[in-house]
């Protein structure tokens, strides 16, 4: 049985003979008068030890009366006393014996013995219902009792430890390596869990009471193969299975001689349809790459305790319908649900929604995708989040989106209407589409009204990135009418447009890409303008130049390099 001493002083030392001498504490004292008596001081003699309990003189002194009534304290614990008959190691009343100077005391003491009964709890222990241990020092080594379960259920369980409760509410807790402590008879409870040990590969804490789901269990290729639905269970081995680990799907290969961890992905093998957690998970991670590229995932159901998806956590697979994101949620990943190839057609989050994170490329890519309700208490919508969303139709800002990342609206052009909350302080709707509060700059230009002409606010400073990037060439509009007063156009603006503009006079700069895919047939440019010209229906610089752009649909059967033209532009001619 492993002991564990409580203090630092052993129990041999402090019983050890002593024997009585004067100090060199004592030199230089004339005289000494003899010890009338002596009380100790901290002992309780009303107080049982424990059996292997040690009798800690150390925090114990003596208090001396000599013969001429002068008293003084010193430490029981010294060179000037001796103790004897100083023993916990049976049970029953005893005497020890203290020695000062020419006066001896003694005190009596008793010593109980204390036990933890083990309840297996329904199941048995070399075919015992439970067992009763005594406790030494106050503590007891568990290591080497794990009983077992037997149920008519057919299922498998395994032991999960010990709890004070035959409920198994409260784990019991340890000081190291399952030795339970305890300064009172105890009785404590088995508890037991359905095993998962065939089924994944999984991490416990002890400490914080957890486990995290590592891997399926790559011996089993079973569980991959014919399991069409994933059961993420509650608990394993009686601890809260919290979280999914980054790449669950991998399985982890160390190089024994290296240290090296290889990853070898098995997701395409993977039969998953439908990824179900109990009503009272405790799930709140869901990590990076965890279900990436399974793609007969059709249907999760999310638990309520989800705080996190990671990033590409359910990238490149087949959901359908409603995609149903729970009030707890408080961040979507970096293209956590990117490039589905099902039809997933709405997003929706439930009342109370926690959410304030909507993260990089999150949903890019989800064709189908139709209708997304965005809650009161988002903060963040960033870089690309809906790009590529086409058939989205209209979107609803809450008053607190305060972050809007760049072509987080990109190739939405099924888009009729962004609405944006009233009392928003960062931005606004005008006719439909999305700018800044002061309408100083234009973010997002919605093509689903079919409109054939459009004209910007003259408070129009600034055309974002793919502010007007489209997919689909053949739209409504014909003519962009920019105002005096524009001063910038961003990356993208145009990509993929074809209507007809003119560069007003205001213009001083764009993106070095802003015309990229711009299918034109001509560009115009304000003959006020300082900084750019247009020559032959090309864009380039005031002198002539600087070639900036060829329009997409320009001949290119007559095309003659202007012999002005001495740099030409990265993206002139994309």
């Amino acid at each position: 049985m492993k002991k564990i001493n409580l203090f630092i002083l052993s129990s041999a030392l402090i019983i050890a003979p002593l024997t009585s001498c004067k100090t060199d504490d004592n030199k230089g004292k004339e005289t000494h008068f003899p010890v009338k008596d002596f009380e100790l001081i901290g002992f309780d003699s009303n107080k049982p030890y424990t059996v292997g309990e040690i009798i800690d003189f150390t925090k114990m002194s003596l208090l001396i009366t000599r013969n001429d009534e002068s008293t003084e304290t010193i430490k029981a614990f010294s060179n000037d006393v001796t103790i004897k008959g100083a023993s916990t190691e049976a049970p029953g009343s005893f005497t020890f014996e203290i020695t000062f100077e020419n006066k001896t005391n003694n005190y009596r003491y008793s010593v109980i013995q204390n036990y933890v009964t083990l309840d297996f709890n329904g199941g048995t222990f070399e075919d015992k219902k439970e067992i009763k241990l005594p406790l030494y020092n106050n503590q007891v080594d568990l290591s080497k009792y794990s009983p077992e379960l037997t149920s008519d259920d057919e299922k498998s369980y395994k032991f999960s430890g010990w709890y004070y409760d035959k409920e198994n509410t409260k784990r019991a807790t340890y000081l190291i390596d399952k030795n339970f402590i305890s300064y009172k008879n105890a009785t404590l409870y088995a508890g037991y869990d359905l095993d998962y040990s065939d089924e994944f590969i999984y991490s416990i804490n002890e400490r914080e009471g957890t486990c995290e789901l590592i891997s399926p269990n790559f011996d089993n290729p079973f569980n991959l193969v014919s399991t069409d639905t994933l059961y993420i269970p509650k608990t394993i081995e009686g601890y809260k299975v919290t979280s999914i680990a980054d790449d669950f799907l991998a399985k982890k290969t160390i190089d024994e001689t290296t240290g090296d961890v290889s990853f070898s992905d098995y997701a395409w093998l993977a039969n998953y349809r439908k990824i179900v957690f109990p009503s009272d998970s405790h799930v709140e991670t869901i990590g990076a790459r965890c279900f990436k590229g399974v793609v007969t995932l059709e249907s999760i159901e999310l638990p309520n305790s989800l705080l996190t998806i990671g990033k590409e956590a359910f990238s490149e697979t087949k959901l359908n319908g409603t995609l149903t994101l729970p009030s707890s949620l408080r961040k979507i990943g970096e293209s956590a649900f990117s490039y589905g190839t099902g039809n997933l057609l709405k997003v929706e989050f439930n009342k109370n929604s926690s959410i304030k994170v909507i993260g990089e490329y999150a949903f890019q890519n989800n064709l189908s995708l139709h209708e997304v309700q965005l809650p009161e208490g988002l903060e963040e919508i960033r870089e690309g989040a809906f790009s590529n969303c086409r058939d989205i139709i209209n979107l609803n800002l809450p008053s607190s989106l305060s972050i809007i990342g760049v072509n987080a609206f990109k190739l939405m052009e099924g888009l009729k209407n962004i609405n944006v909350n009233k009392d928003n302080p960062f931005f606004t709707s005008l006719d439909g589409d999305l700018f800044d509060k002061n309408i100083t700059k234009l973010i997002k230009y919605c093509y689903g009204e079919n409109e054939k002409e459009y004209t910007l606010p003259n408070s129009t400073l600034y055309i974002d990135d793919s502010a007007f990037n489209v997919f689909d060439s053949f739209i409504s509009l014909q003519k962009l009418n920019l105002n005096e007063g524009l001063i910038y156009i961003g990356s993208d603006a145009f990509n993929g447009c074809t209507f007809e503009f003119t560069i007003p006079s205001s213009l001083r700069n764009f993106a070095i890409n802003a015309f990229n895919g711009y299918k034109g047939t001509s560009y115009k440019v304000d003959a006020k303008n300082k900084y750019y010209s247009c020559v032959d229906g090309l864009l380039c610089s005031k002198s002539g130049r600087t070639l900036y752009s060829v329009p997409g649909n320009y001949d290119a059967r007559f095309f003659i390099l202007n012999k002005n033209v001495e740099t030409i532009g990265e993206y002139a001619f994309f």
